[in-house]
């Protein structure tokens, strides 16, 4: 919906020069939903306020969280596969070239456990076992990266269907502030994202994750509300800036 949102806000504006195919449309919407879902999934313990990152360690807002793949999405049997997903700091994932040492040891130890609460789910962690069972997870995905993969529109529509319901259910768990916009429709804050001095607000439809909109925020006397974008070249802006964080 946020490119129903900018078609209709771009009218009477140059059409693209390259039309995208239907797929690449569900693939481009699945990555950032998914985006939005490893976000909340890796923050859950954290109460969905802060993070752990895959790679350094350290514990971090949620703002600062990235969606950082183990192996990159250009390998298309696994870019839609969790288990390759986690949340990573900006400053790993963009700017360390040599993140995936620290990745890869943390994903072994992320992984292992999970399998061997499946395994044995009343036994205390045997850590040999644990580090055993994550490095066969670990493995085989660097197995199947090798795999080729042609998704369908099906297939991609399917798994967006899961992913929303399952960010539907986490959002029940959250402590959050229902907005109701102008069009009637209930809105809650997911994100904030700071561009040339301004504060943009990022709502999500609480029917419907998917459904994104930005409204800017003032400050006025220490009271705080939201106003609309005052044209195309704002909207184009932060939308820019809101693909390149949920696209990461």
């Amino acid at each position: 919906k946020i490119m129903g949102y900018y078609d209709r806000f771009n009218k009477g504006g140059k059409k693209p020069k390259h039309q995208r195919s239907e797929k690449q449309k569900w693939v481009d919407k699945l990555d950032r939903l998914m985006s939005v879902y490893i976000r909340m999934r890796d923050s859950r313990e954290f109460h969905y306020k802060y993070f752990r990152c895959i790679s350094c360690g350290r514990i971090l807002p949620i703002d600062q969280a990235d969606n950082g793949h183990y192996c990159g999405r250009t390998h298309m049997s696994l870019r839609f596969d969790t288990r390759n997903q986690n949340a990573e700091c900006k400053r790993c994932n963009r700017f360390s070239s040599d993140h995936l040492i620290g990745y890869r040891k943390n994903l072994i130890m992320k992984l292992g456990r999970l399998a061997y609460l499946q395994k044995h789910p009343h036994v205390p962690l045997d850590m040999e076992e644990v580090k055993r069972l994550g490095e066969q997870q670990v493995d085989l995905l660097e197995v199947m990266k090798h795999q080729a993969k042609n998704w369908s529109v099906f297939e991609l529509q399917e798994l967006y269907k899961y992913y929303a319901a399952l960010i539907l259910k986490m959002n029940e768990e959250k402590e959050y502030n229902v907005i109701t916009l102008e069009n009637g429709i209930e809105y809650t804050e997911i994100d904030r994202i700071n561009f040339n001095n301004n504060c943009y607000v990022v709502l999500s439809n609480l029917d419907d994750p998917s459904d994104f909109c930005f409204r800017r925020l003032v400050n006025d006397n220490n009271q705080e509300y939201i106003v609309g974008l005052e044209n195309r070249e704002e909207f184009n802006n932060v939308l820019k800036l809101f693909n390149d964080k949920y696209n990461s």
